[in-house]
C-alpha cells in the first residue's frame, strides 16, 4: 500500500513539473513575440528594430544612414513627379514639423524614382516645401530593400521608367539609434501625429 502511495506521489510531482515547464516555456515564447502598440494615428513597436546599414546619399551628406544617427527622423517614401499623394503627404509633414517644433526631429523624403529625382533636383524641390527637409536618392534596389525592412508598400518599380507608382503614404519614425520605432498610417490629422511622436519620444527617453 505504501509503495502504491509513493508511486502516486511521484506521478503527481512529475505532472506538476511537466505543467510548470510547459507554462514557463509558453511564457518565454510569449515574451519573444513582437507585440505592437496601437496608436490613434499608427503603431509603435515596443522594441525598436535596428535598421540594416544602407548606402543612400542625401541632400545633407553622402550617407543618409549617418544622417539618421543621434536624431529622431520621420521618413516618407515617394517621388517628386507624383501627382497627388506625395504633395499632400509632404504638406502634412510640413504641418507636423511646425507642430512638433523640435530640433531633435528631422524630416526625410526618400525617392523611389532616383533616375529623375537626383540629389540636385530633390534639393530644389524640397526647398519649395520646407528648406529644412532632407532629400535622399540612391540605387533603387537599395531603396526598395529599405522599404521592405520598414514595412512600406511600393509596387514594382521599373528603374528605366517611372510614370506612376502605387505606393504607401505612411510615415516611419526612426529613433536616434537608427531603429525602426513606429509607423503612422493615418496622417490626415497632423495634430494627432505630432502628439503621438512626442509621446513616443518621451517613452523612449525614460
Amino acid at each position: 500500500m505504501k509503495k502504491n502511495n509513493n508511486t502516486v506521489i511521484i506521478l503527481i510531482v512529475t505532472m506538476i513539473i511537466i505543467i510548470a515547464f510547459g507554462f514557463l516555456n509558453k511564457l518565454r515564447n510569449t515574451e519573444k513575440k513582437e507585440i505592437l502598440i496601437e496608436l490613434e494615428a499608427g503603431t509603435m513597436l515596443p522594441k525598436a528594430k535596428k535598421i540594416t546599414s544602407f548606402n543612400i546619399p542625401s541632400t545633407k551628406s553622402n550617407s543618409l544612414y549617418n544622417d539618421l544617427n543621434n536624431k529622431w527622423s520621420l521618413i516618407f517614401f515617394g517621388y517628386s513627379s507624383c501627382p497627388h499623394l506625395c504633395p499632400k503627404t509632404l504638406a502634412y509633414m510640413n504641418n507636423i514639423s511646425k507642430l512638433t517644433n523640435n530640433e531633435n526631429l528631422q524630416f526625410v523624403f526618400v525617392t523611389i524614382d532616383p533616375k529623375r529625382d537626383t540629389i540636385e533636383h530633390l534639393n530644389s524641390y524640397l526647398k519649395t516645401i520646407n528648406p529644412d527637409f532632407i532629400g535622399a536618392s540612391g540605387n533603387i534596389e537599395d531603396t526598395l530593400k529599405l522599404t521592405k525592412e520598414l514595412n512600406i508598400y511600393v509596387a514594382n518599380v521599373d528603374p528605366e521608367k517611372v510614370e506612376h507608382v502605387d505606393h504607401s503614404g505612411s510615415l516611419v519614425l526612426i529613433s536616434p539609434n537608427i531603429e525602426f520605432s513606429a509607423i503612422f498610417t493615418k496622417i490626415e490629422d497632423p495634430n494627432m501625429v505630432a502628439k503621438e511622436i512626442k509621446t513616443i519620444q518621451s517613452i523612449k527617453l525614460l
